[in-house]
């Protein structure tokens, strides 16, 4: 796991109530953005997400241009059932993949999709404890 940076404090009850989990094989979020350094190509970044079967379980589908990679997250203890949501990360070529808990309007960033170099690559960016 890489860096744990973030552990925010357990959610108060009401925040920890839980909402159903979406059916396996739901797509859950899509984010894409398009390449504006290449002039020749027009390459779109794009990650998709989708409920697995295991619970808090999802796998992420990754392309840019030629490359294509999956890999699968879970979500943090406590919060497999959050509603996952994605968005552009502050970098170009960057999808945050993280969670909103119920009752909350707040994004939790969690997971982190990069295409840079010709390489697509994906790592846990924060930690979470919900008891």
């Amino acid at each position: 796991m890489a860096a744990c940076r973030d552990i925010p404090e357990n959610p108060s009850p009401a925040t920890a109530i839980h909402q159903e989990a979406p059916a396996p094989g739901t797509v859950v979020g899509e984010a894409k953005t398009e390449h504006s350094e290449d002039g020749l190509n027009r390459f779109t970044f794009r990650v998709t997400v989708t409920k697995a079967p295991e619970k808090g379980v999802y796998t992420v589908v990754a392309a840019d241009g030629p490359n294509h990679g999956e890999t699968q997250f879970t979500l943090p203890k406590g919060g497999e059932d959050f509603r996952v949501a994605l968005r552009k990360g502050q970098r170009q070529n960057r999808i945050e993949i993280g969670f909103e808990a119920p009752g909350d309007t707040a994004f939790y960033p969690y997971y982190e999709v990069v295409s840079e170099n010709k390489t697509i690559r994906a790592q846990y960016t924060h930690a979470y404890r919900f008891e």
